[in-house]
């Protein structure tokens, strides 16, 4: 899928975090690998429906207010017990074709990667699996 808008919520020489949506579904993004060689990325998919503030955080993203939201975000995206996450691999998710795979459900995903810190949850994700091995 290519999805019609991406909302940036963190960056740093491409997408760290974002809000990504295709047609009425609304997932919440995460870095999760990256290949230096390459540039290829594998990101952790959520769709926002899984998170504890998914009315909240649907208002801001259709008012298009992230930098505004930026101190209630953190609260905001706190993943349910009971949930289905994706992954996917991409060069570029502003314009690369992304195949969502279904990855875990029910897993309780530690904060430190839901909401972590670049470069630092890249060293937390990797205690996780080897997301280059199941990444499509």
């Amino acid at each position: 899928m290519i999805f019609s808008e991406i909302q940036i919520i963190e960056w740093y020489d491409d997408i760290i975090k974002a809000f990504c949506i295709n047609d009425d579904t609304v997932y919440y993004c995460t870095i999760l690998a990256l290949d230096p060689n390459t540039e290829d990325k594998v990101y952790l998919f959520l769709n926002i429906k899984y998170l504890r503030g998914h009315d909240k955080l649907r208002n801001i993203i259709e008012t298009n207010t992230i930098k505004e939201s930026w101190a209630e975000l953190s609260n905001l995206i706190q993943l349910n017990k009971k949930n289905e996450t994706f992954i996917a691999k991409a060069r570029d998710l502003q314009v690369d074709q992304v195949q969502l795979s279904k990855y875990k459900i029910n897993y309780n995903w530690p904060k430190s990667i839901i909401w972590g810190e670049f470069p630092q949850l890249l060293l937390e994700s990797k205690k996780i699996d080897n997301w280059w091995s199941i990444a499509i």
